[in-house]
């Protein structure tokens, strides 16, 4: 380990060879078909997208706010511990998805397209950027705070 303090970490060269794909085998894709000529199913449709955008972008502005929150409690982290400061702010991805289903309940005119099994799918996945803000990773380096997008 002491060796390696000064120079680049690189893995070896690999012994294998890189894999690719052989023309002897078969490629199966399925393409399901998407029908929005009807506009009944296209409203179907642009409701889906619509309801999970929205509960994705509140989800995300949780996500800000708790961060901005828990960083501007440095005190309080060192007095009783950023593990309970994340607790009581909610920074958890159970915490996440209980709010997902809050803003469900809430937004009662979404529940015609969303389910709950959607939010708790858009929760993690805003909950793991937040992580990814909250934790730094191997390198050592944050990434940067949550975002509406």
């Amino acid at each position: 380990m002491a060796s390696t303090i000064g120079s680049k970490r690189t893995r070896g060269p690999n012994k294998q060879t890189p894999w690719s794909r052989r023309p002897e085998d078969e490629f199966s894709l399925l393409r399901l078909a998407l029908d929005v000529v009807d506009p009944l199913h296209r409203a179907k449709l642009e409701g889906m997208f619509s309801a999970a955008f929205a509960l994705r972008r509140a989800l995300q502005r949780d996500a800000r706010d708790r961060s901005t929150a828990y960083w501007a409690a440095p005190h309080e982290r060192e007095r009783r511990g950023p593990d309970a400061v994340r607790e009581r702010l909610g920074l958890s991805q159970s915490a996440f998805e209980h709010a997902a289903y809050d803003h469900l309940d809430g937004a009662p005119h979404l529940r015609r397209f969303a389910t709950k099994a959607l939010a708790m799918h858009l929760a993690d996945s805003v909950f793991h950027a937040t992580e990814r803000h909250l934790f730094r990773d191997a390198s050592g380096k944050p990434h940067g705070m949550p975002h509406l997008g």
